[in-house]
């Protein structure tokens, strides 16, 4: 049988899985994590998994990004966008991957505070996700800001 384990952080609703790792229990003593299984209880230390660098993968939920009607001032969420852009918060390298109704365009990034991330002129689609996948153990995202684009003209 293989176990996987699941770690979710309540406080800042966020996931974690870690395959290979059968863990039963994990739990956190002061400033310590430690993982148990059937061989033993081991702390979780370190930015490496036995000498290999974990990789990250952080992916938002697919949003259908509300634009404003140029006419009527009305919002829209399900109008057809173009997205050339996003301004991203975050500090580290990583691979950035921009997902328009499963079109992708991916670009890797050093990133150092905010930084405008230009996507290319095809992307477009109705409900936008990004991800972001990382070996960087330093690496921290604080914020992003969609710059979506109504297009102008129905698509048949």
């Amino acid at each position: 049988m293989s176990l996987m384990t699941y770690c979710y952080n309540t406080s800042g609703s966020g996931m974690a899985l870690w395959p290979g790792m059968s863990f039963t229990r994990i739990w956190r003593v002061g400033s310590k994590h430690y993982g148990v299984n059937a061989s033993g209880v081991y702390e979780l230390v370190g930015n490496t998994d036995n000498g290999t660098a974990y990789t990250s993968h952080i992916r938002t939920a697919a949003n259908s990004l509300e634009t404003a009607n140029d006419k009527t001032g009305a919002v829209e969420t399900m109008r057809l966008k173009h997205l050339p852009l996003a301004h991203v918060d975050a500090v580290g390298a990583a691979t950035v991957t921009a997902l328009l109704d499963g079109v992708s365009s991916t670009s890797t990034l050093e990133f150092n505070g905010t930084s405008r991330v230009r996507f290319g002129r095809g992307l477009r689609g109705r409900r936008v996700a990004m991800e972001f996948q990382t070996t960087d153990a330093t690496f921290e995202l604080h914020a992003i800001e969609f710059k979506p684009q109504a297009l102008q003209r129905g698509v048949k």
